[in-house]
């Protein structure tokens, strides 16, 4: 897969939704990789904060990729929502499905906002909002690697029986994470990445620090090496707590990498 441009955003303050704030930044990314949202093939989201939920509340999930679909008018996309996913799982899933059903343009986004979440993450697990969002041009090749984190129990996401408003919190993410969950996602993040290909650069996930950009960290270390005009090889790592594991895929980057 062919990484043409990413744009995040983890620091907008104010009540929004996800979708709010996740809208300039797919028109940042569509700009920068010269797309209009009517070039789109397919649109992948992954997202964990519940800002939407169906009519019966039992059945939880941020349904995030229509009401973008709808609001950038990429009236030709297929939309499909991963939930309970890391963000390289969703990466190397959507290369090899849209490499193999000829789709060309493809925007992968992850977004999240945490108010309508509550969560029970542990001392040494943060989650901020954010959102993300990558133009890609799938080319089947993108490899995946997965490094288990042993003897953890896997996040679950509860939904709240009762929501009167949009704002109120509509669910409760648990997690045991330990006191060494650091040291052991480190460990397994070099077992993944040893796993593929040599590559020239690594892009990695920061859920540890509550200073950091947590799952948008990828994104933003994405943009800053195609704003430095990198082209080649490359591997994204990110933690899945529904596993849990440290999950790696490799990539291309830039538009004009062969």
């Amino acid at each position: 897969m062919k990484i043409l441009s990413a744009a995040t955003d983890c620091r907008t303050p104010g009540p929004l939704l996800a979708l709010d704030r996740l809208l300039p930044v797919v028109n940042l990314a569509l700009t920068e990789a010269g797309l209009t949202a009517r070039d789109l093939d397919l649109i992948a989201t992954i997202s964990i904060s519940p800002d939407r939920v169906a009519i019966d509340p039992a059945i939880l999930g941020p349904r995030v990729g229509h009401p973008l679909q709808r609001a950038i008018g990429a009236s030709r996309a297929y939309v499909f929502d991963m939930l309970d996913a890391s963000l390289a799982k969703v990466m190397h899933a959507v290369d090899i499905f849209a490499h193999a059903q000829r789709y060309e343009n493809v925007l992968i986004v992850r977004t999240d906002h945490c108010a309508g979440l509550d969560l029970q993450l542990g001392s040494d697990l943060h989650l901020p909002d954010g959102a993300l969002a990558m133009a890609c041009r799938p080319d089947g090749r993108s490899r995946f690697s997965s490094a288990a984190l042993a003897d953890l129990s896997p996040a679950v996401t509860l939904a709240d029986r009762i929501v009167r408003d949009a704002l109120d919190v509509k669910a409760t993410m648990r997690f045991a994470s330990p006191p060494d969950l650091a040291a052991r996602y480190g460990a397994a993040m070099r077992i993944a990445i040893s796993r593929l290909p040599a590559t020239g650069r690594s892009f990695t996930e920061s859920w540890f620090s509550p200073d950091a950009n947590g799952p948008f960290s990828i994104g933003v270390d994405l943009r800053a090496a195609l704003v430095d005009n990198y082209s080649g090889s490359a591997i994204a790592v990110s933690f899945d707590p529904f596993s849990p594991a440290a999950d790696a895929v490799s990539l291309q980057c830039g538009a004009h990498h062969d």
